[in-house]
């Protein structure tokens, strides 16, 4: 299905990469704790999600597309 939950897709590139949420969220000038909420949120802006990636150093199709590497 297509109902991809935006948030967990970027957790889960969080751990991959090794990339702090607190690094990120000062990237994008998000509050660390307004991160950890937009995290939670199943979607986000566009806007949003493509600033998070470039901070992630990843595409938006490679967050969409990531694979929890636990539970294959």
């Amino acid at each position: 299905s297509m109902d991809i939950h935006v948030g967990s897709c970027i957790r889960e590139a969080h751990k991959q990469t090794g990339r702090l949420h607190k690094d990120v969220a000062s990237i994008i000038e998000c509050d660390r704790a307004n991160y950890s909420h937009l995290l939670s949120q199943g979607s986000m802006r566009v806007q949003t999600f493509y600033k998070v990636c470039n901070a992630l150093g990843m595409t938006m199709d490679e967050v969409i597309q990531i694979k929890d590497l636990n539970n294959e």
